[in-house]
Protein backbone atom coordinates (compact mmCIF):
# COMPACT_ATOMS: atom_id res chain seq x y z
CA UNK A 1 0.00 0.00 0.00
CA UNK A 2 2.60 2.34 0.71
CA UNK A 3 4.40 1.71 -2.66
CA UNK A 4 1.23 2.16 -4.45
CA UNK A 5 0.41 5.67 -2.53
CA UNK A 6 3.88 6.92 -3.96
CA UNK A 7 3.02 6.01 -7.48
CA UNK A 8 -0.29 7.83 -7.23
CA UNK A 9 1.78 11.11 -7.38
CA UNK A 10 3.57 9.89 -11.15
CA UNK A 11 0.55 7.48 -12.26
CA UNK A 12 -3.26 7.09 -12.25
CA UNK A 13 -4.57 3.60 -11.09
CA UNK A 14 -6.53 2.64 -13.57
CA UNK A 15 -10.23 2.55 -12.13
CA UNK A 16 -13.20 0.29 -11.74
CA UNK A 17 -14.56 -0.64 -14.95
CA UNK A 18 -15.12 -3.34 -16.74
CA UNK A 19 -15.82 -5.41 -20.40
CA UNK A 20 -17.05 -7.48 -22.47
CA UNK A 21 -15.27 -7.84 -25.93
CA UNK A 22 -16.33 -8.71 -29.66
CA UNK A 23 -17.39 -12.24 -30.48
CA UNK A 24 -16.99 -14.51 -27.91
CA UNK A 25 -14.06 -12.85 -26.28
CA UNK A 26 -16.85 -10.89 -24.59
CA UNK A 27 -17.82 -14.04 -22.93
CA UNK A 28 -14.86 -14.21 -21.20
CA UNK A 29 -14.29 -10.69 -19.65
CA UNK A 30 -16.71 -9.38 -17.06
CA UNK A 31 -17.80 -6.14 -15.70
CA UNK A 32 -16.85 -6.18 -11.72
CA UNK A 33 -19.17 -4.27 -9.62
CA UNK A 34 -18.83 -3.68 -5.74
CA UNK A 35 -20.48 -2.20 -2.73
CA UNK A 36 -19.64 -1.04 0.47
CA UNK A 37 -19.45 -2.23 4.10
CA UNK A 38 -22.76 -1.00 5.25
CA UNK A 39 -21.29 0.76 8.08
CA UNK A 40 -19.12 2.98 5.40
CA UNK A 41 -22.18 3.70 3.31
CA UNK A 42 -23.64 5.07 6.75
CA UNK A 43 -20.79 7.04 7.12
CA UNK A 44 -21.00 8.74 4.37
CA UNK A 45 -24.51 8.99 4.14
CA UNK A 46 -23.95 11.30 6.75
CA UNK A 47 -22.06 13.91 4.76
CA UNK A 48 -24.87 13.31 2.03
CA UNK A 49 -27.17 14.67 4.22
CA UNK A 50 -24.94 17.73 5.25
CA UNK A 51 -24.33 18.63 2.01
CA UNK A 52 -28.45 18.85 1.31
CA UNK A 53 -29.17 20.13 4.10
CA UNK A 54 -26.54 22.95 2.94
CA UNK A 55 -27.99 23.25 -0.45
CA UNK A 56 -24.45 21.78 -1.81
CA UNK A 57 -26.03 19.39 -4.75
CA UNK A 58 -22.72 18.75 -6.62
CA UNK A 59 -21.24 17.32 -3.33
CA UNK A 60 -23.96 15.43 -2.51
CA UNK A 61 -24.28 13.67 -5.78
CA UNK A 62 -20.70 13.19 -5.66
CA UNK A 63 -20.99 11.14 -2.58
CA UNK A 64 -24.10 9.34 -4.30
CA UNK A 65 -22.41 8.26 -6.90
CA UNK A 66 -19.69 7.03 -4.32
CA UNK A 67 -22.20 5.07 -2.87
CA UNK A 68 -23.32 3.18 -5.86
CA UNK A 69 -19.59 1.75 -5.42
CA UNK A 70 -16.65 0.75 -7.89
CA UNK A 71 -16.59 -0.87 -10.83
CA UNK A 72 -13.77 -2.59 -12.74
CA UNK A 73 -12.40 -5.31 -14.79
CA UNK A 74 -11.99 -9.45 -15.02
CA UNK A 75 -11.33 -12.40 -16.56
CA UNK A 76 -11.84 -16.14 -16.68
CA UNK A 77 -9.46 -18.49 -15.85
CA UNK A 78 -10.28 -22.10 -15.56
CA UNK A 79 -7.02 -24.28 -13.61
CA UNK A 80 -6.50 -27.93 -14.93
CA UNK A 81 -9.35 -29.36 -12.64
CA UNK A 82 -11.46 -27.31 -14.30
CA UNK A 83 -12.64 -24.81 -11.49
CA UNK A 84 -13.74 -21.35 -12.54
CA UNK A 85 -12.19 -18.31 -11.16
CA UNK A 86 -12.11 -14.51 -11.64
CA UNK A 87 -8.58 -12.93 -11.99
CA UNK A 88 -8.74 -9.11 -11.29
CA UNK A 89 -6.29 -6.26 -9.82
CA UNK A 90 -6.24 -6.03 -5.96
CA UNK A 91 -7.66 -2.35 -6.13
CA UNK A 92 -10.24 -2.76 -7.81
CA UNK A 93 -12.01 -5.38 -5.27
CA UNK A 94 -9.98 -3.82 -1.89
CA UNK A 95 -12.31 -1.86 -0.46
CA UNK A 96 -15.21 -4.48 -1.06
CA UNK A 97 -18.28 -5.79 0.98
CA UNK A 98 -19.99 -7.53 -1.79
CA UNK A 99 -18.93 -8.30 -5.72
CA UNK A 100 -20.42 -8.97 -8.41
CA UNK A 101 -19.72 -10.10 -12.10
CA UNK A 102 -21.67 -9.20 -15.01
CA UNK A 103 -20.80 -10.82 -18.65
CA UNK A 104 -22.70 -8.87 -21.83
CA UNK A 105 -23.04 -10.54 -25.42
CA UNK A 106 -23.02 -8.58 -28.35
CA UNK A 107 -26.57 -8.22 -28.64
CA UNK A 108 -27.15 -6.59 -25.41
CA UNK A 109 -27.67 -9.88 -22.96
CA UNK A 110 -25.95 -9.79 -19.65
CA UNK A 111 -25.08 -12.86 -17.60
CA UNK A 112 -24.84 -11.80 -13.93
CA UNK A 113 -23.21 -13.87 -10.77
CA UNK A 114 -23.39 -12.29 -7.45
CA UNK A 115 -21.67 -12.71 -4.24
CA UNK A 116 -18.38 -13.68 -5.38
CA UNK A 117 -16.06 -13.78 -3.11
CA UNK A 118 -12.29 -13.38 -2.47
CA UNK A 119 -9.88 -15.86 -2.43
CA UNK A 120 -6.36 -14.75 -2.28
CA UNK A 121 -4.73 -11.19 -3.35
CA UNK A 122 -1.16 -9.80 -3.47
CA UNK A 123 -1.20 -6.44 -2.67
CA UNK A 124 2.42 -5.29 -3.85
CA UNK A 125 1.75 -6.81 -7.26
CA UNK A 126 -1.82 -5.74 -7.77
CA UNK A 127 -3.57 -9.30 -8.27
CA UNK A 128 -6.81 -10.79 -6.82
CA UNK A 129 -8.50 -14.23 -7.26
CA UNK A 130 -12.21 -14.52 -7.45
CA UNK A 131 -13.84 -17.65 -6.79
CA UNK A 132 -18.20 -18.23 -7.92
CA UNK A 133 -20.49 -18.61 -5.19
CA UNK A 134 -20.97 -22.32 -3.71
CA UNK A 135 -18.16 -23.80 -6.48
CA UNK A 136 -19.81 -22.95 -9.00
CA UNK A 137 -18.44 -24.04 -12.31
CA UNK A 138 -20.29 -22.15 -15.04
CA UNK A 139 -17.21 -22.00 -17.49
CA UNK A 140 -15.79 -24.97 -18.99
CA UNK A 141 -12.83 -23.10 -20.26
CA UNK A 142 -11.38 -19.58 -19.83
CA UNK A 143 -9.14 -17.27 -21.54
CA UNK A 144 -5.59 -19.14 -22.27
CA UNK A 145 -2.06 -17.77 -21.11
CA UNK A 146 0.34 -16.42 -23.26
CA UNK A 147 4.02 -19.04 -23.31
CA UNK A 148 6.25 -17.07 -24.77
CA UNK A 149 7.82 -13.49 -23.79
CA UNK A 150 6.45 -10.36 -25.65
CA UNK A 151 8.69 -8.49 -28.37
CA UNK A 152 9.14 -4.66 -28.35
CA UNK A 153 6.62 -3.56 -31.09
CA UNK A 154 4.20 -6.34 -31.09
CA UNK A 155 0.65 -5.73 -31.71
CA UNK A 156 -1.30 -5.66 -28.23
CA UNK A 157 -5.21 -5.31 -27.21
CA UNK A 158 -6.57 -4.39 -24.30
CA UNK A 159 -10.10 -5.22 -22.83
CA UNK A 160 -12.19 -3.50 -20.73
CA UNK A 161 -15.04 -1.59 -19.86
CA UNK A 162 -13.64 2.18 -19.25
CA UNK A 163 -16.46 4.52 -17.81
CA UNK A 164 -18.27 6.93 -19.88
CA UNK A 165 -20.27 9.51 -17.64
CA UNK A 166 -20.21 7.04 -14.52
CA UNK A 167 -21.31 4.39 -17.08
CA UNK A 168 -19.19 1.71 -18.53
CA UNK A 169 -18.81 0.50 -22.01
CA UNK A 170 -17.37 -1.99 -23.91
CA UNK A 171 -13.59 -0.73 -25.64
CA UNK A 172 -11.26 -3.17 -27.43
CA UNK A 173 -8.15 -0.96 -27.75
CA UNK A 174 -5.09 -2.11 -29.85
CA UNK A 175 -1.35 -0.70 -29.94
CA UNK A 176 2.20 -1.66 -29.72
CA UNK A 177 4.33 -2.69 -27.05
CA UNK A 178 7.15 0.25 -26.27
CA UNK A 179 8.62 -1.79 -23.17
CA UNK A 180 8.18 -5.25 -22.48
CA UNK A 181 10.08 -4.97 -19.62
CA UNK A 182 10.51 -2.18 -17.25
CA UNK A 183 10.45 -1.48 -13.66
CA UNK A 184 9.15 1.99 -12.83
CA UNK A 185 11.44 4.06 -10.13
CA UNK A 186 9.75 5.46 -7.09
CA UNK A 187 12.88 6.87 -5.18
CA UNK A 188 16.63 6.47 -6.01
CA UNK A 189 16.66 3.22 -3.93
CA UNK A 190 13.39 1.12 -5.05
CA UNK A 191 11.05 0.41 -8.09
CA UNK A 192 7.84 -1.36 -8.44
CA UNK A 193 7.23 -3.90 -11.41
CA UNK A 194 8.20 -5.68 -13.58
CA UNK A 195 5.67 -4.47 -16.40
CA UNK A 196 4.66 -4.57 -20.09
CA UNK A 197 4.98 -0.77 -21.28
CA UNK A 198 2.43 -0.51 -24.14
CA UNK A 199 0.42 2.03 -26.25
CA UNK A 200 -3.39 0.06 -26.50
CA UNK A 201 -5.84 2.50 -24.69
CA UNK A 202 -6.33 2.25 -21.07
CA UNK A 203 -8.63 4.06 -19.46
CA UNK A 204 -10.51 4.44 -16.14
CA UNK A 205 -12.22 1.00 -16.12
CA UNK A 206 -10.11 -0.96 -17.78
CA UNK A 207 -8.64 -1.98 -14.05
CA UNK A 208 -8.22 -5.77 -13.99
CA UNK A 209 -8.69 -6.41 -17.51
CA UNK A 210 -6.69 -8.75 -19.98
CA UNK A 211 -3.63 -7.44 -21.99
CA UNK A 212 -4.26 -9.76 -25.52
CA UNK A 213 -2.43 -10.83 -28.30
CA UNK A 214 -3.77 -12.21 -31.04
CA UNK A 215 -3.39 -16.09 -31.21
CA UNK A 216 -5.52 -17.64 -34.18
CA UNK A 217 -5.08 -20.86 -32.90
CA UNK A 218 -6.96 -20.64 -29.95
CA UNK A 219 -10.94 -20.61 -28.95
CA UNK A 220 -11.37 -16.98 -28.62
CA UNK A 221 -8.62 -15.77 -31.37
CA UNK A 222 -6.34 -14.20 -27.97
CA UNK A 223 -4.25 -15.32 -25.21
CA UNK A 224 -3.74 -13.25 -21.91
CA UNK A 225 -0.53 -11.29 -21.72
CA UNK A 226 -0.93 -8.81 -18.79
CA UNK A 227 -3.01 -7.83 -16.53
CA UNK A 228 -3.69 -4.30 -17.25
CA UNK A 229 -3.33 -2.35 -13.98
CA UNK A 230 -1.94 1.55 -14.68
CA UNK A 231 -1.18 4.61 -16.52
CA UNK A 232 1.03 7.47 -16.84
CA UNK A 233 -0.42 10.40 -15.87
CA UNK A 234 1.73 12.93 -17.87
CA UNK A 235 2.85 10.66 -20.07
CA UNK A 236 0.66 9.88 -23.78
CA UNK A 237 -0.04 6.35 -24.26
CA UNK A 238 2.22 4.87 -21.61
CA UNK A 239 -0.04 2.02 -20.00
CA UNK A 240 1.42 -0.76 -18.03
CA UNK A 241 -0.05 -4.27 -17.67
CA UNK A 242 1.25 -7.22 -14.94
CA UNK A 243 3.39 -9.67 -17.09
CA UNK A 244 0.97 -13.13 -17.31
CA UNK A 245 3.75 -14.92 -15.91
CA UNK A 246 4.35 -12.85 -12.93
CA UNK A 247 0.17 -13.24 -12.14
CA UNK A 248 0.15 -16.80 -13.26
CA UNK A 249 3.40 -17.66 -10.20
CA UNK A 250 1.03 -15.89 -7.82
CA UNK A 251 -2.35 -17.62 -8.76
CA UNK A 252 -0.72 -21.19 -8.91
CA UNK A 253 0.89 -20.98 -5.03
CA UNK A 254 -2.42 -19.39 -4.17
CA UNK A 255 -4.57 -21.96 -5.21
CA UNK A 256 -1.97 -24.60 -3.99
CA UNK A 257 -0.68 -23.64 -1.06
CA UNK A 258 2.45 -25.14 0.57
CA UNK A 259 1.98 -24.71 4.25
CA UNK A 260 -1.52 -26.35 6.24
CA UNK A 261 -0.63 -24.46 9.20
CA UNK A 262 -2.13 -21.07 9.60
CA UNK A 263 -0.35 -20.39 12.70
CA UNK A 264 2.69 -19.82 10.83
CA UNK A 265 1.77 -17.54 8.38
CA UNK A 266 0.06 -15.74 11.03
CA UNK A 267 3.64 -15.45 12.72
CA UNK A 268 5.23 -14.22 9.82
CA UNK A 269 2.78 -11.29 9.57
CA UNK A 270 3.19 -10.27 12.80
CA UNK A 271 6.64 -10.17 12.78
CA UNK A 272 6.15 -8.04 8.99
CA UNK A 273 3.72 -6.02 11.15
CA UNK A 274 6.00 -5.54 14.29
CA UNK A 275 8.99 -4.52 11.84
CA UNK A 276 6.89 -1.79 10.10
CA UNK A 277 5.08 -0.62 13.48
CA UNK A 278 8.78 -0.05 14.54
CA UNK A 279 9.71 2.28 11.61
CA UNK A 280 10.53 5.95 12.42
CA UNK A 281 8.31 8.17 10.15
CA UNK A 282 4.91 7.57 8.25
CA UNK A 283 4.09 4.42 10.68
CA UNK A 284 0.11 4.82 10.12
CA UNK A 285 0.57 4.10 6.02
CA UNK A 286 2.23 0.89 6.69
CA UNK A 287 0.00 -0.53 9.11
CA UNK A 288 -2.84 0.41 6.93
CA UNK A 289 -2.32 -2.34 4.76
CA UNK A 290 -2.81 -5.09 7.59
CA UNK A 291 -6.12 -3.43 8.32
CA UNK A 292 -9.58 -5.83 7.69
CA UNK A 293 -12.35 -4.29 5.80
CA UNK A 294 -14.52 -4.82 8.63
CA UNK A 295 -12.02 -2.99 11.04
CA UNK A 296 -12.02 0.22 8.71
CA UNK A 297 -15.38 -0.21 8.39
CA UNK A 298 -16.61 -0.32 11.96
CA UNK A 299 -13.78 2.27 13.27
CA UNK A 300 -13.50 4.87 10.79
CA UNK A 301 -15.98 7.05 12.05
CA UNK A 302 -14.46 7.49 14.84
CA UNK A 303 -10.57 7.52 13.80
CA UNK A 304 -11.31 10.22 11.17
CA UNK A 305 -12.37 12.48 14.21
CA UNK A 306 -9.82 11.53 16.41
CA UNK A 307 -7.05 12.47 13.48
CA UNK A 308 -8.60 15.66 13.20
CA UNK A 309 -8.59 16.65 16.76
CA UNK A 310 -5.56 15.31 17.49
CA UNK A 311 -3.10 14.04 14.99
CA UNK A 312 0.02 16.27 14.21
CA UNK A 313 -0.63 18.98 11.72
CA UNK A 314 1.49 17.61 8.51
CA UNK A 315 -0.40 14.28 9.22
CA UNK A 316 -4.22 15.36 10.05
CA UNK A 317 -3.44 17.24 6.21
CA UNK A 318 -2.35 14.13 4.58
CA UNK A 319 -5.28 11.92 5.94
CA UNK A 320 -7.86 14.69 5.04
CA UNK A 321 -6.86 14.65 1.41
CA UNK A 322 -6.74 11.23 1.02
CA UNK A 323 -10.17 11.02 2.22
CA UNK A 324 -11.35 13.54 0.05
CA UNK A 325 -10.12 12.44 -3.30
CA UNK A 326 -10.26 8.37 -1.83
CA UNK A 327 -12.32 7.95 0.84
CA UNK A 328 -11.65 4.13 1.62
CA UNK A 329 -8.26 4.43 1.78
CA UNK A 330 -8.30 7.98 3.83
CA UNK A 331 -10.15 6.21 5.89
CA UNK A 332 -7.45 2.86 5.96
CA UNK A 333 -5.08 6.01 6.81
CA UNK A 334 -7.47 7.49 9.76
CA UNK A 335 -7.55 3.96 11.74
CA UNK A 336 -4.17 3.25 10.97
CA UNK A 337 -3.08 6.58 12.35
CA UNK A 338 -5.77 5.59 15.23
CA UNK A 339 -3.25 2.37 15.87
CA UNK A 340 -0.12 4.20 15.75
CA UNK A 341 -1.36 7.16 18.03
CA UNK A 342 -2.06 4.06 20.96
CA UNK A 343 1.02 2.68 20.25
CA UNK A 344 2.95 5.63 21.47
CA UNK A 345 4.30 6.12 24.72
CA UNK A 346 3.23 9.55 24.54
CA UNK A 347 2.66 12.01 21.97
CA UNK A 348 5.74 11.89 19.85
CA UNK A 349 7.25 8.90 21.97
CA UNK A 350 8.64 5.96 20.30
CA UNK A 351 7.35 2.71 20.10
CA UNK A 352 8.55 -0.46 21.24
CA UNK A 353 6.33 -3.54 20.73
CA UNK A 354 6.88 -7.36 20.84
CA UNK A 355 5.18 -10.09 20.21
CA UNK A 356 4.02 -12.15 23.20
CA UNK A 357 1.28 -14.94 22.49
CA UNK A 358 -1.65 -16.11 19.99
CA UNK A 359 -4.57 -18.32 20.38
CA UNK A 360 -7.62 -19.67 18.23
CA UNK A 361 -10.88 -18.71 18.74
CA UNK A 362 -13.55 -20.58 17.86
CA UNK A 363 -14.78 -18.65 14.58
CA UNK A 364 -10.97 -19.50 13.62
CA UNK A 365 -9.52 -15.96 14.47
CA UNK A 366 -6.49 -15.32 16.03
CA UNK A 367 -6.07 -13.53 19.57
CA UNK A 368 -2.43 -11.68 18.93
CA UNK A 369 -1.13 -10.82 22.68
CA UNK A 370 1.40 -7.64 22.02
CA UNK A 371 3.77 -6.16 24.61
CA UNK A 372 3.91 -2.66 23.90
CA UNK A 373 6.09 0.45 25.49
CA UNK A 374 5.04 -2.42 28.39
CA UNK A 375 1.89 -2.89 28.77
CA UNK A 376 -0.40 -5.60 27.41
CA UNK A 377 -2.12 -5.08 24.29
CA UNK A 378 -4.73 -7.48 22.59
CA UNK A 379 -5.92 -7.75 19.06
CA UNK A 380 -7.56 -9.87 17.18
CA UNK A 381 -6.25 -11.30 13.36
CA UNK A 382 -8.66 -12.71 10.86
CA UNK A 383 -7.30 -14.65 7.40
CA UNK A 384 -9.40 -12.11 4.90
CA UNK A 385 -8.23 -12.66 1.02
CA UNK A 386 -5.35 -15.14 1.86
CA UNK A 387 -3.87 -12.58 4.29
CA UNK A 388 -3.92 -12.08 8.31
CA UNK A 389 -5.27 -9.21 8.91
CA UNK A 390 -6.17 -6.69 12.19
CA UNK A 391 -9.84 -7.59 12.75
CA UNK A 392 -9.73 -5.06 16.11
CA UNK A 393 -6.42 -3.99 18.28
CA UNK A 394 -6.95 -2.65 22.09
CA UNK A 395 -9.41 -0.58 22.71
CA UNK A 396 -8.84 2.50 20.14
CA UNK A 397 -9.97 0.13 17.27
CA UNK A 398 -12.46 -2.32 18.97
CA UNK A 399 -15.21 -1.40 16.26
CA UNK A 400 -17.06 -0.15 20.09
CA UNK A 401 -19.77 2.06 18.64
CA UNK A 402 -19.95 3.47 22.32
CA UNK A 403 -16.84 5.95 21.56
CA UNK A 404 -18.47 7.56 18.35
CA UNK A 405 -22.13 7.70 20.71
CA UNK A 406 -19.75 9.30 23.31
CA UNK A 407 -18.10 11.68 20.77
CA UNK A 408 -21.24 12.62 19.60
CA UNK A 409 -22.74 13.47 22.89
CA UNK A 410 -19.86 15.49 23.49
CA UNK A 411 -20.64 17.31 20.14
CA UNK A 412 -24.22 17.69 21.56
CA UNK A 413 -23.39 19.26 24.60
CA UNK A 414 -20.76 21.57 23.20
CA UNK A 415 -22.93 22.79 20.76
CA UNK A 416 -24.97 23.34 23.34
CA UNK A 417 -22.64 25.04 25.22
CA UNK A 418 -22.96 28.99 25.36
CA UNK A 419 -19.69 30.50 26.13
CA UNK A 420 -19.92 33.67 23.63
CA UNK A 421 -22.25 36.73 24.76
CA UNK A 422 -22.91 39.49 23.33
CA UNK A 423 -25.05 41.05 26.56
CA UNK A 424 -24.58 39.54 30.21
CA UNK A 425 -26.75 40.47 33.20
CA UNK A 426 -25.99 39.44 36.87
CA UNK A 427 -27.34 39.51 40.15
CA UNK A 428 -25.35 38.56 43.56
CA UNK A 429 -24.42 39.01 46.78
CA UNK A 430 -20.89 40.82 48.09
CA UNK A 431 -18.92 41.12 51.21
CA UNK A 432 -17.73 44.27 51.41
CA UNK A 433 -14.31 43.83 53.77
CA UNK A 434 -14.41 45.92 57.13
CA UNK A 435 -18.29 47.32 56.23
CA UNK A 436 -20.86 44.24 55.72
CA UNK A 437 -22.92 42.79 53.24
CA UNK A 438 -24.70 44.33 49.82
CA UNK A 439 -26.17 43.37 46.48
CA UNK A 440 -24.42 43.55 43.23
CA UNK A 441 -26.11 44.00 39.44
CA UNK A 442 -24.10 43.78 36.46
CA UNK A 443 -24.85 44.77 32.80
CA UNK A 444 -22.01 43.85 30.05
CA UNK A 445 -21.72 44.55 26.42
CA UNK A 446 -19.67 42.55 23.90
CA UNK A 447 -18.02 44.99 21.72
CA UNK A 448 -14.94 43.67 19.46
CA UNK A 449 -13.49 41.42 22.20
CA UNK A 450 -14.08 44.00 25.03
CA UNK A 451 -16.39 43.58 27.57
CA UNK A 452 -17.65 47.12 28.35
CA UNK A 453 -19.51 46.80 31.82
CA UNK A 454 -21.97 48.96 34.30
CA UNK A 455 -21.93 47.44 37.95
CA UNK A 456 -24.07 48.80 41.05
CA UNK A 457 -22.94 47.50 44.35
CA UNK A 458 -25.59 48.46 46.76
CA UNK A 459 -25.61 48.14 50.97
CA UNK A 460 -28.80 50.07 51.70
CA UNK A 461 -28.77 53.61 53.28
CA UNK A 462 -25.29 53.43 53.96
CA UNK A 463 -23.10 53.12 50.97
CA UNK A 464 -23.39 52.32 47.06
CA UNK A 465 -20.95 52.16 44.10
CA UNK A 466 -21.57 52.85 40.81
CA UNK A 467 -18.93 51.70 38.18
CA UNK A 468 -17.99 51.82 34.91
CA UNK A 469 -15.73 49.27 33.44
CA UNK A 470 -14.07 47.52 30.27
CA UNK A 471 -12.01 44.09 30.51
CA UNK A 472 -11.70 40.53 28.73
CA UNK A 473 -12.93 37.54 29.15
CA UNK A 474 -10.93 34.17 28.04
CA UNK A 475 -13.96 31.05 27.29
CA UNK A 476 -12.57 27.41 28.22
CA UNK A 477 -14.50 24.84 27.34
CA UNK A 478 -14.17 21.63 29.50
CA UNK A 479 -17.05 19.02 27.86
CA UNK A 480 -20.63 20.09 29.22
CA UNK A 481 -19.53 23.13 31.24
CA UNK A 482 -16.88 25.91 30.34
CA UNK A 483 -15.26 28.26 32.58
CA UNK A 484 -14.51 31.95 31.83
CA UNK A 485 -11.81 33.67 33.88
CA UNK A 486 -12.54 37.30 33.29
CA UNK A 487 -10.41 40.51 34.27
CA UNK A 488 -12.30 44.41 34.52
CA UNK A 489 -10.84 47.98 35.12
CA UNK A 490 -12.42 51.04 35.07
CA UNK A 491 -13.55 54.04 37.41
CA UNK A 492 -16.60 53.84 40.02
CA UNK A 493 -18.27 56.54 42.36
CA UNK A 494 -19.15 55.81 45.93
CA UNK A 495 -21.83 57.52 47.94
CA UNK A 496 -21.26 56.99 51.58
CA UNK A 497 -23.32 58.30 54.78
CA UNK A 498 -21.92 58.41 58.16
CA UNK A 499 -23.92 58.00 61.63
CA UNK A 500 -24.45 61.62 61.34
CA UNK A 501 -26.35 61.35 58.54
CA UNK A 502 -23.63 63.41 56.46
CA UNK A 503 -23.34 62.42 52.62
CA UNK A 504 -19.96 61.96 50.87
CA UNK A 505 -19.12 61.08 47.48
CA UNK A 506 -15.94 59.95 46.42
CA UNK A 507 -14.14 59.20 42.85
CA UNK A 508 -11.72 56.81 42.16
CA UNK A 509 -10.49 53.46 40.30
CA UNK A 510 -11.62 49.96 40.47
CA UNK A 511 -10.19 46.75 39.59
CA UNK A 512 -12.27 43.54 39.28
CA UNK A 513 -11.29 40.12 38.01
CA UNK A 514 -12.65 36.96 38.81
CA UNK A 515 -14.69 33.82 37.05
CA UNK A 516 -17.68 32.58 35.24
CA UNK A 517 -18.70 29.25 35.42
CA UNK A 518 -21.77 28.20 32.76
CA UNK A 519 -23.34 24.19 31.79
CA UNK A 520 -24.41 23.27 28.93
CA UNK A 521 -27.72 22.20 30.54
CA UNK A 522 -28.80 25.31 31.19
CA UNK A 523 -27.30 27.46 28.05
CA UNK A 524 -26.72 31.07 29.07
CA UNK A 525 -26.97 30.45 32.39
CA UNK A 526 -23.92 31.17 34.25
CA UNK A 527 -22.34 31.55 37.55
CA UNK A 528 -19.63 34.18 39.13
CA UNK A 529 -17.26 34.89 41.70
CA UNK A 530 -15.05 37.89 42.10
CA UNK A 531 -12.74 40.20 43.86
CA UNK A 532 -12.65 43.54 43.65
CA UNK A 533 -10.15 46.23 44.66
CA UNK A 534 -11.48 50.22 44.93
CA UNK A 535 -9.22 53.10 45.44
CA UNK A 536 -11.68 56.26 45.48
CA UNK A 537 -9.12 57.84 47.75
CA UNK A 538 -6.64 58.19 45.70
CA UNK A 539 -8.59 61.09 43.96
CA UNK A 540 -10.11 64.42 44.92
CA UNK A 541 -13.16 64.42 46.66
CA UNK A 542 -16.02 66.10 46.16
CA UNK A 543 -16.68 66.97 49.96
CA UNK A 544 -14.17 67.71 52.91
CA UNK A 545 -14.64 64.82 54.62
CA UNK A 546 -11.51 62.20 55.24
CA UNK A 547 -12.27 58.66 54.13
CA UNK A 548 -10.60 55.92 55.67
CA UNK A 549 -7.30 54.87 53.36
CA UNK A 550 -9.11 51.18 53.36
CA UNK A 551 -12.77 52.29 53.61
CA UNK A 552 -14.43 50.15 51.12
CA UNK A 553 -11.56 49.03 49.21
CA UNK A 554 -12.08 45.38 49.52
CA UNK A 555 -15.48 43.13 47.76
CA UNK A 556 -16.06 39.54 47.42
CA UNK A 557 -18.82 38.94 44.99
CA UNK A 558 -20.92 36.25 43.86
CA UNK A 559 -23.64 35.89 41.35
CA UNK A 560 -25.79 34.48 38.91
CA UNK A 561 -26.89 35.71 35.13
CA UNK A 562 -27.79 35.18 31.70
CA UNK A 563 -25.93 35.60 28.83
CA UNK A 564 -27.65 36.45 25.47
Amino acid sequence: MFKRSILCTICMLIGFSAIAQSGSLRDYVGLINQTYHPDIADFMNKFKEEFEKEGKTDAAKGIENFLKGGYGSGFVYVDSKGDNYIITNYHVVSQSYTLTITFEARDGTKTKYEDLRIIAVDEDTDIAILGFPDGKKPFSQGLRFLTRPLDEGEDVYSAGFPGIGGYPLWQLGKGIVSNAFVKIPINDDETIGPFIQHTAQIDAGNSGGPLLVQAPGVPTGYVVAGINTLSARWRQATNYSIPIDEAEAFIKKALNPDSDNPENDLKKRIDAFIEDASLSEDIYIHIAKYLSNACIAQNAEYALVEVIEKAPKDTREAIIVEFAYFPVDGMHYAVAWLIENSLRAKKGGGIAISFDSLSETDDGTYTVNFTVNGNSVTSNWKNEYGLWRINTFGTVASGDKALMAAKEKEWEQSSRLKTKYWIMASLGYTQVLDRGPALNAALKLNVIFTDLGIGLYYGGKDFSIWQFTFGYRLPIRLGSFALMPFIDAGFGVLGTRDEDGDKGQYFGFVAHGGLYATLSAVPGLFFGASFQFNAFDLLSRYDSNDINKTYDRYLINISIGYGF
